[in-house]
Formats: C-alpha cells, structure tokens, sequence
C-alpha cells in the first residue's frame, strides 16, 4: 500500500513517541510504502526550521536536515499531479491531495480536519493514524 504521511503526521512521529511514530516505523520496516513530492519536503523544512522544533531537536541532537534525511531513507519522492483547487482554505492541503494522486497512492495519513472532512478524493482513502492502524490489523 503507498501511502502519503502528511507533514503533521512525520514531525510527529518524527520528533515524539505515540502513534504517528508506530505508522512511520510500519513505513520503515516496509509494511506500507512512504511517497513524498518535493513541494511537501519543502513545506516539511519549513516547518522543521520554525523557532518551536529548535528546542525539540537540539533535545534529540538533530538537525532539521538529520529529520528529512532519516524520513527520505524510507520513503520515495514522486511527482504531483495536477489538480484543480479542492481545498480553497488551505492550499498546502491540495499539495497533499496532488502528490497522492501523481504518486497512485492508497492512502492519505493526517490530522488535519480539511483532509480528513473529505475522508476520499478520487479514490483515495483519507485516514487518521489510528484508522491507518485499524486497517492493517
């Protein structure tokens, strides 16, 4: 199964403990396939460089690089596809949407309540971590 990880879902399962880091360590180990698109890496930085993750990483003794780095290592980049604007409140959403569908994903995995109101988009299923985990029990 290929399957998105929006950016909420990788810092978290990235930096804490808790379900988003099970489903990435599923992704890990190979169980579901991790895509990515380059405009998600890029919003995935940005987010990571922002001032509250600094503390959260000099914790961890990493690098923001170290984190995308350590995610790359398990996950493949694709290309997005064309989309018209399906969420108009919040573009970086489609950007997730787009590289589901340029990367023949399954799955969409998030916790954002714009995502997860459609719960499908073009046969793509929409889940929460917990519903990832439901899933491939």
């Amino acid at each position: 199964m290929r399957v998105v990880f929006d950016t909420n879902i990788i810092i978290s399962g990235m930096l804490w403990s808790g379900t988003p880091k099970h489903v990435l360590e599923i992704a890990r180990k190979g169980t579901v396939q991790s895509i990515i698109s380059e405009a998600m890496l890029d919003e995935l930085r940005d987010v990571l460089g922002r001032q509250k993750f600094k503390k959260k990483l000099a914790h961890l003794g990493k690098s923001a690089e170290d984190i995308v780095s350590d995610f790359l290592s398990f996950t493949r980049i694709v290309e997005i596809a064309k989309i018209i604007t399906v969420i108009e409140d919040d573009p970086d959403d489609d950007v997730v949407l787009a590289t589901a569908v340029g990367g023949k994903a399954e799955s969409i995995v998030t916790g954002d309540p714009h995502l997860l109101t459609l719960a499908e988009y073009k046969s793509i299923k929409i889940w929460t971590v917990h519903q990832l985990l439901e899933y491939l029990a």
